[in-house]
């Protein structure tokens, strides 16, 4: 019995943080030109307007920045491909800050967070209408993966559960790295 199918269509990658996984799905896909796009919180385009310009005014500002900008970029993943929806980082980032002190206000934050980027799953799902949904993430999991189910897309959920020392740790070298973007 072949247990394995191939596929050959299109494939949509959705990825809300930067994990380096997603990041070599989607570089693997456009190469196998099988990518149809790319749906992520933030991605920095290097060579977009915004970053020139950001150069231009504020060289030796901007160049710490953007060591911490390029954890969201790769050479590889073609700009055309990539749609982002940055409030998503922005949540989160209020989320942090108002945690432990407002309780009620981080679980409204992070179900709106999770709300927006699976409608605009959604949205680009019906729009792209890719043969295949990889997601790294169970962001899309009230309304992009019933949707995926109504059109007969094939869907493939990425879910990475690891010890939570391993990620206090990852944590840790992260702020030591970039202080100023990653505050704990």
């Amino acid at each position: 019995m072949e247990l394995r199918r191939r596929f050959d269509g299109p494939v949509l990658v959705a990825c809300p943080d930067a994990r380096p996984r997603a990041y070599q799905a989607v570089i693997g896909l456009h190469r196998a030109q099988r990518l149809r796009g790319f749906l992520t919180a933030c991605y920095y385009d290097r060579d977009g307007r915004l970053a020139s310009l950001a150069r231009r005014l504020a060289r030796d500002r901007f160049a710490r920045l953007e060591r911490v900008l390029l954890r969201r970029h790769d050479a590889e993943i073609p700009p055309a491909a990539v749609q982002t929806v940055p409030s998503f980082d922005l949540l989160l980032r209020l989320e942090a800050r108002y945690g432990e002190k407002r309780p009620r206000l981080t679980r409204l934050l992070a179900r709106w967070r999770t709300e927006r980027f699976d409608a605009r799953l959604a949205r680009t799902i019906d729009r792209a209408r890719p043969e295949v949904l990889l997601a790294f993430s169970d962001v899309g999991s009230m309304a992009a993966l019933p949707l995926c189910r109504r059109l007969g897309i094939k869907t493939i959920v990425s879910m990475v559960h690891g010890d939570v020392r391993e990620e206090q740790e990852l944590l840790a070298r992260e702020t030591a790295s970039s202080p100023d973007f990653m505050r704990i």
